[in-house]
């Protein structure tokens, strides 16, 4: 049986000209710059956030509203970098008539870079950058969205700002 799944994507970058937070359990000397994406939930369902950087990419998930002065206000969950390759996993429950902010910033104070994330459920998702986490105005980065099968296995790898997904699904026959 294969179940379907939609995976979408979000791209940006973390750069001195964004706004910079203490994260919540750090040490409060140390600074982090920041990106914060609005997440539109078009149906309730569990979705997996995933991301992918070269600076060690550390999530957080707020409920309702984010306040970079008090950053473990409405602090729902939060994902650390679980791997090598700077990336973070989080596995949550979302309800469509909320107001979700997935706040992504590094793992040690001011670091820069490019980062992916992509969310998978069973229905899109709409990614989007807050104004308020950058000090420019720099239009907001695409998304993207397409059908996906969910997998046994799937993996990701980016060359040259190309992103390529692989997926395998297995059918179970009673």
């Amino acid at each position: 049986i294969t179940v379907p799944s939609v995976l979408s994507t979000y791209m940006n970058a973390l750069w001195p000209t964004n706004l910079k937070f203490n994260r919540p359990n750090a040490d409060k000397n140390n600074y982090y710059y920041y990106d914060a994406i609005q997440i539109t939930v078009h149906i309730s369902s569990g979705y997996i956030f995933t991301s992918k950087s070269y600076f060690g990419a550390v999530g957080y998930l707020y409920e309702k509203s984010f306040d970079p002065v008090n950053p473990s206000n409405n602090l729902v969950t939060s994902g650390d970098v679980v791997g090598i390759n700077g990336e973070f996993e989080m596995d949550v429950s979302l309800l469509n008539d909320r107001t979700y902010i997935l706040v992504v910033t590094s793992s040690q104070p001011l670091r820069t870079g490019v980062f992916w994330i992509w969310g998978r459920g069973r229905a899109p998702l709409t990614l989007t950058s807050s104004a308020s986490s950058s000090g420019d105005s720099t239009p907001p980065p695409a998304t993207t969205t397409k059908p996906l099968v969910t997998t046994l296995k799937s993996s990701a790898s980016v060359k040259t700002n190309t992103i390529t997904t692989t997926s395998k699904s297995i059918d179970n026959k009673a």
